[in-house]
């Protein structure tokens, strides 16, 4: 009865609505006669068990808002996937140029002007999908290298894996303005005087099929440079998956 009183006479003084649980738990299990230290013990544990809930809880909801936000802050697979795969498909159209239509068409034709015509056509319609899915490949690879290198957790060889990939895509375009441009234009020129008015053709098949040649081996060359480029970002890809 002296712990009840005690508790009941700070229970009764004018700080009483500012008293604690633990005060007002007690005193409330002294004015109904229950048996004090069993209560004592039972809230104790309830007492020590519920901080323990709380805590863990609060730390699995800082946890999980953690991971969440580490997880948005990702660039997501299916992104650097994307640029491999389009880099893989622009590395197999410019390929299978080489290799089935220019022989296809140094097989089948006997006159220069045809065959000088025909590869005009060919070149004009690669001419507006190849270098358009060049430029969006390296593009692809370098957003990707942008984002693992806005994140702490990816190494540097990771994001570095991508913008080469993204730098070795691209390098296709200055290759034709170096190396492939005489070609062109001397194809160009053959082509322009077959379309004059009474214009003659200096140039011979064989001369042509010489050029077309040459024009051929360069542009499988230049098909090396997005397959290459989609191993180096694949290698990435799966370095970072497997790390």
């Amino acid at each position: 009865m002296g712990a009840c009183s005690h508790v009941n006479d700070r229970l009764s003084t004018p700080e009483r609505s500012h008293r604690s649980t633990d005060d007002w738990f007690l005193g409330n299990a002294c004015s109904e006669n229950f048996t004090s230290s069993l209560h004592i013990v039972r809230y104790t544990i309830f007492k020590r068990d519920l901080d323990f809930l709380t805590s863990t809880s609060g730390q699995t909801i800082e946890h999980r808002g953690t991971k969440n936000m580490t997880k948005n802050r990702s660039i997501p697979l299916s992104l650097p996937a994307l640029a491999v795969i389009t880099g893989s498909f622009l590395s197999g159209a410019m390929l299978s140029i080489s290799l089935i239509t220019v022989p296809f068409l140094l097989d089948t034709n006997t006159q220069p002007a045809h065959m000088v015509r025909q590869w005009t056509r060919l070149y004009h319609y690669g001419h507006i999908l190849l270098p358009s899915l060049s430029i969006i490949t390296c593009l692809l690879y370098i957003y990707t290298a942008i984002g693992k290198r806005g994140s702490s957790k990816v190494p540097p060889r990771y994001w570095t894996s991508h913008l080469t990939a993204g730098a070795v895509t691209v390098l296709m375009v200055p290759f034709t303005l170096i190396f492939m441009a005489p070609t062109n234009n001397a194809l160009f020129q053959i082509d322009e005087e077959t379309k004059s008015p009474g214009g003659e053709m200096a140039a011979s098949l064989d001369n042509v099929q010489a050029l077309v040649r040459l024009w051929t081996k360069m542009h499988a060359i230049r098909s090396l440079f997005p397959l290459y480029g989609a191993v180096v970002g694949m290698k990435g890809l799966s370095n970072e998956r497997y790390a």
